[in-house]
């Protein structure tokens, strides 16, 4: 069992309360928020684990991914952020493979003490969601106001709190699990527990991302319960089904985005502006794979290709860049940047991230929410943001914690009868 320090567990809970309230505002925090969490149990628990403890398959294939990112840094266009951007990030994934890693062992108060935190604050994340619509985004605008210099000129809007919109989805699984842990602890969790009360909280949840807009969230959120619902009803053989179609959709889209004309798809005018846009960036990405398909254009080197801050009349006053700083979807950022090598590590990760969830000790149901936490990731990554961003790998790294933190490997389920076994500083109490 983990063996930690009071004030670590302490600090544990205090940052699983505020990371989902604080990404309402600002999901650029969950990057310190992430060191926050995992740099503590990095310092106390790696000096004290046998050697390999934490070097498993996805440890090993990670590790190599970003040995290959590192070689093709010699030819990135822009080397120096580049490569302070790959420092970060490993530091944050090295990080995080060992928070992961520690935090499956928890006992029987530690894991309800936890569950009750990331209830709360999932819950105090959707009232302030809700505040914010219902207020047209006061706090929001305030907090911006004095806190960003030169931000008074500026129009709030909510798209700002996309990234914590995500960062929900991505905890959803987390907070589901949580209440199933509750359900003797507490009437009320007994009844979200339940289909009624489970149904309810959905809905909720889906109303809230409706109304902000966020069509990646929104997406990865109905996803990634219908591939729960399913790998529940298969009795977990759709796993296997769905790791194949995964690794297809990441090798097929830059083919089949090559030989899609985005002014045909413009010219149809069914799709919003936004939506639109991705088409064109997409397109253009492919053509620039094609150049250079072999070893790609170098780590991070998406806001610098040639053509890349090229316009496009979208109407008046819409002008936008072909490629707006990345591609919006993973499979060809990683195509674009590392090349044949780093697609077919991502493809060797994902494969190996699916089949240690189907081959490990947990139960169904746990299987199934682990793998809806990672296809929401996916979802999410093929829409928005930059594989690299660091809060958006923080973020993925802090959902997937959670989840773990929650969950008891050999059960699958909280360990209701084990005796506690924490260190005899900590009290809960």
């Amino acid at each position: 069992m983990i063996s930690m320090h009071s004030w670590i567990f302490k600090n544990l809970l205090l940052v699983y309360f505020i990371a989902l309230p604080v990404s309402v505002f600002s999901g650029l925090a969950l990057t310190p928020i992430m060191i926050l969490l995992t740099f503590p149990i990095a310092l106390m628990e790696v000096p004290h684990k046998r050697q390999g403890y934490f070097w498993d398959g996805v440890s090993q294939l990670f590790a190599l991914l970003f040995f290959w990112s590192a070689i093709t840094l010699l030819w990135t266009p822009d080397t120096l952020n580049a490569s302070s951007l790959w420092l970060k990030d490993a530091a944050i994934i090295t990080l995080g493979i060992i928070a992961a890693k520690c935090c499956t062992k928890f006992n029987h108060e530690q894991r309800i003490a936890m569950s009750w935190v990331i209830v709360w604050s999932y819950v105090l994340a959707l009232i302030l969601f809700t505040s914010e619509l219902i207020t047209d985004g006061f706090i929001g605008h305030h907090l911006r106001l004095s806190l960003m210099a030169g931000s008074k000129g500026q129009v709030y809007h909510f798209d700002y709190m996309n990234r914590g919109v995500t960062f929900l989805v991505l905890c959803y699984w987390a907070f589901v699990l949580s209440i199933r842990n509750l359900e003797r602890e507490s009437r009320i969790m007994r009844w979200l527990s339940g289909i009624d009360g489970m149904l309810v909280q959905w809905v909720i949840v889906l109303l809230v991302i409706a109304h902000l807009s966020s069509m990646a969230g929104g997406l990865a959120f109905v996803v990634s319960t219908f591939v729960c619902l399913f790998c529940q009803l298969t009795r977990g053989h759709f796993n296997r089904l769905l790791m194949w179609m995964t690794v297809a959709v990441i090798l097929a889209t830059p083919y089949i985005v090559y030989h899609i004309d985005p002014f045909n798809i413009s010219d149809m005018h069914v799709l919003p502006p936004s939506a639109e846009h991705r088409i064109y960036i997409w397109n253009f990405v492919a053509g620039k794979i094609a150049e250079a398909p072999g070893i790609g254009w170098g780590f991070h080197s998406a806001p610098n290709i040639p053509g890349a801050h090229d316009t496009i009349y979208f109407g008046p006053g819409d002008m936008r860049e072909m490629l707006p700083s990345h591609p919006h979807n993973f499979s060809m950022q990683i195509l674009l940047e590392t090349g044949l090598p780093g697609t077919l590590m991502v493809v060797a990760l994902v494969i190996a991230a699916f089949s240690k969830i189907r081959n490990s000790k947990l139960e169904l149901p746990y299987q199934s929410v682990a793998v809806a936490t990672l296809l929401s990731y996916l979802v999410i990554d093929s829409l928005a943001y930059s594989m690299w961003q660091e809060w958006w790998v923080s973020a993925g790294f802090m959902a997937w914690i959670m989840l773990r933190s929650v969950m008891d490997e050999g059960h699958g389920q909280v360990a209701r009868k084990r005796p506690p076994v924490l260190s005899p500083d900590v009290n809960l109490d």
